[in-house]
């Protein structure tokens, strides 16, 4: 993460069929939503004070409300930085009101790659003798939805075959649901449409190939994570690059300390069945919280990216889960020390 992270730059394009709108040069108020859950990564952008035609002038939010087949990009990065897109999707809602007696506002919802989930459908029979990975390539993401198909990714290896023929009928939402539960994964949906299945042990195994991301005081970390059951949230000043399935090292470090820093949460003993599972005990009695990783890494299971290009939000908040936690008791006092990347 090299470069320092001030000269904010936001960039907000808006394509239809007719006309391209750039509205980059507007106060711009974002909100990008991106993790491991049944739903698309989604964006909420609010614009300020379009033109509404007074004057003679070009009517702008007329405009863009009339137009058809509309998609928006967004790209929010720093003057030291390439650009790089945010968001890139497709239009479904687009509203205007107005918020003071000075400034109005244009409200426009998108999502990327919904239409799989939304009104993809499967009627389908599978002879005996189908696997798991057969319904999620042939069934599942095989099918033509629209010009933006979701394609199948990564699936974890699941032995074993149907032993009799499987009806494959409804929405296709169900069925990744379905499966899912059938096959212990969890669902990332990329930028790009892909579609990727990770099994939930695999999602704590590091992988010696895979990039991690250095996050520190010093190039972004805001405040100190805070662990939650199975990991931590974290703030960082806004970067694109921290996407659900990427890992992350989290370090706190100053000049007499390079060890790990994460608030600890308390152990809620009222509720044993439920955080039963994630407590440890230490040989002299004490209880704690399992979850924190002795080496920094946490695998991000969801970040949501927010922006106001004429005020101070300009953050990633994050979540992720330890990587490697085979030592959860406590984090290790001699944690490697953060690098800038």
């Amino acid at each position: 993460m090299t470069g320092y992270k001030y000269d904010r730059q936001c960039r907000l394009i808006i394509s239809s069929d007719s006309k391209t709108f750039d509205l980059s040069e507007h106060r711009i108020v974002f909100s990008v939503t991106h993790g491991c859950t049944s739903t698309p990564k989604t964006l909420r952008a609010r614009i300020y004070n379009l033109s509404h035609g007074g004057s003679g002038s070009t009517n702008t939010v007329a405009q863009i409300q009339a137009a058809t087949n509309k998609t928006i990009t967004l790209s929010a990065y720093y003057a030291s930085q390439a650009p790089t897109i945010l968001f890139s999707g497709q239009v479904r809602q687009v509203y205007a009101g107005r918020e003071s007696p000075t400034d109005t506002y244009l409200d426009i919802g998108a999502s990327a790659f919904e239409a799989l989930t939304a009104t993809g459908s499967m009627n389908t029979v599978l002879s005996a003798g189908w696997t798991h990975k057969q319904v999620f390539e042939d069934v599942l993401t095989g099918l033509p939805v629209d010009a933006s198909d979701t394609r199948p990714g990564s699936f974890p290896t699941v032995s074993g075959s149907g032993s009799r023929p499987k009806v494959c009928y409804g929405n296709v939402r169900d069925g990744l649901r379905t499966m899912r539960r059938n096959t212990a994964s969890v669902m990332f949906q990329h930028d790009d449409g892909r579609l990727d299945f990770v099994s939930v042990a695999d999602l704590a195994k590091p992988v010696p190939s895979e990039k991690k991301y250095f996050l520190t005081p010093a190039n972004g970390l805001l405040g100190i994570p805070v662990q939650i059951p199975e990991g931590i949230q974290a703030k960082a000043l806004l970067d694109s690059r921290l996407t659900p399935q990427s890992v992350v090292s989290i370090y706190s470090k100053n000049d007499t300390d390079s060890r790990t820093e994460v608030t600890q949460t308390q152990l809620d003993l009222d509720y044993a069945g439920t955080n039963g599972g994630n407590q440890y005990t230490l040989p002299d009695g004490t209880t704690g919280v399992r979850g924190l990783s002795h080496t920094g890494d946490y695998r991000i299971l969801y970040a949501e990216h927010a922006g106001d290009t004429r005020g101070e939000t300009w953050q990633t908040t994050l979540v992720g889960q330890a990587v490697d936690p085979s030592d959860q008791s406590v984090m290790t006092q001699n944690a490697v020390s953060a690098t800038d990347e």
